[in-house]
């Protein structure tokens, strides 16, 4: 029997209008396909499988994405990806690659909140970011804790960098915290920069940073720096990393290692209780290098070596 009452139309009208209400509340919420600014490249592992509890997102576009490295696929050069409050760990949230674009990689509300995991072991190595191969990049305002330098690598970052890899023209790391981040290697090979690594070719900032209780075997175990540019180092803290081989003092730079071809600028850090066989709390080699402003207390070299506090090179 055909209804004549106008029910049906009513109950269509309804069902469609639920429907495009349905729409709308995923769209708001970056469900929908499409809904992202980004390039949407498929580069890069990571898009599923790591556990956060922040949100993730490329700044000016709603979509938000599962992992840290799922929004730097999806993004393009010149992007920031920022980081909202929460741990981060697990695969697309740790070995965070920029794969070759320039990018700056922000958290929301700064280290203390936003924290990379490595949750990292020599059995199982992982560290917090691998950035390599851009002309830019930058990192602001993130933990990384726990990482392990993995091997095999032929790039020169095997064994090196226990929390981050940065190798790009003009680096700026700002604001962020490396804590038990660990690189070892064979003797006399590797094992540099336990908490952090940066190679860059034209200018290289590491601007209020902490570095605490890295280790590495080989030099600068809170963070090994060297290029062919000039290299800035501001505000930062240094504080129980060790440069050690079974238990031993060995390397040299037990809080930071810098080297540059160009000039060099260290103001206003404090080394505090860092340990090396050579230039305990740092050991700094450029060309023309100012060591301003900076406390060095507590730190200590293995007994037949020099430089406790610090051993400047040119």
């Amino acid at each position: 029997m055909t209804d004549h009452s106008g029910n049906g139309d009513c109950n269509r009208r309804s069902l469609l209008n639920a429907l495009s209400v349905a729409i709308l509340v995923l769209a708001s919420m970056g469900m929908l396909t499409g809904c992202g600014g980004g390039s949407g490249s498929s580069g890069g592992s990571g898009s599923s499988g790591g556990s956060n509890t922040g949100t993730i997102q490329i700044v000016g576009f709603p979509t938000a994405y599962p992992t840290i490295q799922a929004a730097i696929n999806a993004a393009k050069p010149g992007d920031t990806v920022l980081v909202g409050d929460g741990t981060f760990t697990g695969d697309g949230n740790r070995d965070v690659d920029f794969l070759g674009k320039s990018l700056t990689l922000r958290s929301q509300d700064g280290a203390t909140s936003t924290i990379i995991d490595c949750q990292a072991s020599a059995s199982d190595p992982h560290r917090g970011l691998y950035i390599h191969g851009v002309d830019a990049a930058t990192v602001d305002g993130f933990t990384i804790k726990n990482g392990f330098a993995p091997t095999g690598a032929t790039d020169g970052s095997s064994d090196n960098a226990g929390g981050a890899y940065v190798a790009a023209s003009q680096v700026t790391l700002k604001n962020c915290v490396f804590t038990d981040n660990q690189a070892f290697g064979p003797v006399g090979m590797n094992g540099s920069g336990g908490g952090a690594e940066i190679i860059s070719a034209v200018s290289c900032t590491v601007a209020n940073c902490t570095f605490n209780g890295n280790v590495s075997t080989e030099a600068g175990s809170g963070v090994y720096v060297s290029g062919s540019g000039t290299a800035t180092m501001t505000g930062c803290r240094f504080a129980g990393n060790t440069v050690e081989r079974q238990g031993q003092p060995s390397g040299t730079g037990g809080g930071a290692y810098v080297g540059a071809e160009g000039v060099c600028a260290v103001s206003t850090c404090t080394f505090i209780g860092n340990t090396a066989a050579g230039g305990g709390g740092a050991q700094i080699v450029a060309s023309r290098c100012a060591v301003t402003g900076c406390t060095f207390s507590g730190n200590s070299a293995g007994s037949d070596s020099v430089g406790g506090a610090v051993i400047l090179a040119g």
